[in-house]
């Protein structure tokens, strides 16, 4: 595997993606092979210009949603190698707005490149999620946080940025942030919960409802621990 085969196998796909003469199955087909393919790459191999190239057009291109979801995978094998080419077009918002008006039916899908891409450059996101939210699909955003928040042990660094994304969600508005916060208690640690609604509250001056608030959660979670034992 060599950069120049990257590069020839990049120029093939966007051609063939491109064609109007070329059915939806071959497509398909086409996407697979790239996935297999783009996984199969050492780290640190670059020429992925093309990928980048037929990635840009994504948000100007009619897809059906069968090729619609293949076509997230593409992205999602892209986005997890992190290449330099990739990440000039992903820090341009172009792909996450696109990703994020993605129908509840691709929610999954949608939900996991998101997160792939908030990992990358979170602050283009919160962004994007601050002005795409209201009209987002629920499912959407819900696969997106349970990404986040089941993606390993998250940093205190990482909880503030998450505060940040739930209030950009909630329209800035602290007590909705932390109750959409508080739909994904299942899906944090105590120790997560309390940071992120923190963050959450000390972002907009409401130092002073904190011990009060993160005293809630704690009651919650030992009643659901005693629930459990039971």
């Amino acid at each position: 595997m060599s950069s120049d085969e990257f590069f020839t196998r990049g120029h093939k796909f966007s051609k063939l993606m491109k064609s109007a003469n070329i059915s939806e199955i071959v497509k398909v087909e086409a996407c697979y092979d790239s996935i297999a393919y783009i996984n199969s790459l050492p780290s640190g191999l670059e020429n992925d210009l093309y990928f980048v190239a037929w990635a840009a057009e994504l948000p100007q291109t009619k897809l059906s949603k069968t090729l619609t979801r293949t076509s997230l995978l593409v992205v999602l094998a892209l986005v997890k190698r992190k290449a330099s080419n990739f990440s000039v077009f992903a820090f341009s918002q172009q792909l996450s707005t696109w990703i994020i008006r993605q129908p509840k039916a691709l929610a999954e899908s949608a939900g996991e490149v998101l997160a792939r891409l908030w990992r990358w450059d979170n602050g283009s996101l919160e962004v994007v999620i601050g002005r795409e939210a209201p009209l987002a699909s629920v499912k959407v955003l819900d696969s997106f946080f349970k990404n986040i928040l089941n993606f390993l042990a998250l940093t205190e660094c990482e909880c503030n940025s998450i505060a940040k994304l739930f209030l950009a969600a909630s329209g800035n508005v602290p007590w909705s942030a932390v109750t959409a916060a508080s739909r994904f208690e299942d899906d944090m640690s105590f120790k997560e919960q309390a940071a992120i609604i923190k963050a959450i509250l000390s972002a907009n001056n409401q130092q002073n409802a904190d011990v009060s608030l993160v005293s809630r959660y704690q009651m919650s979670s030992r009643r659901k621990m005693t629930r459990t034992k039971k």
